[in-house]
């Protein structure tokens, strides 16, 4: 994720999911039903924060070789990783692209390198 000669793991799942028969229709309910619903709110609270809570270690790992700041805040750069893909579905309607994995990350890392997604900033 730290390089942009490298994929983007957490991105192209995202795309992967969002192209699966099960997934994008399950997700498109329960992300509507959260519009109205406090229930199905706390359900997709709960999702996403697992999600987060799971693609954080990538960015744990970065840190851990020295590549990012120690102080990165991972949870905000998983969040703004995720946020153009789920933009995209949601709000504008384009699709997801092949390209947009690499593109995102690219954009993170240099937010990241450059000191925007600290803890506590």
């Amino acid at each position: 994720m730290y390089s942009t000669k490298r994929s983007s793991p957490i991105g192209g799942l995202i795309v992967q999911l969002h192209r699966h028969p099960v997934h994008r229709p399950w997700m498109d309910a329960l992300t509507a039903a959260a519009v109205h619903d406090p229930a199905a709110r706390q359900v997709l609270t709960r999702t996403i924060k697992a999600r987060i809570q799971r693609a954080a270690a990538v960015v744990d790992e970065a840190v851990a070789r020295g590549e990012i700041p120690a102080d990165t805040d991972a949870d905000d750069v998983i969040r703004m990783l995720a946020a153009p893909f789920y933009y995209r579905v949601y709000v504008s309607g384009e699709p997801l692209t092949d390209d947009l994995p690499p593109r995102v990350a690219a954009a993170v890392t240099a937010a990241v390198l450059a000191g925007t997604l600290r803890r506590g900033g």
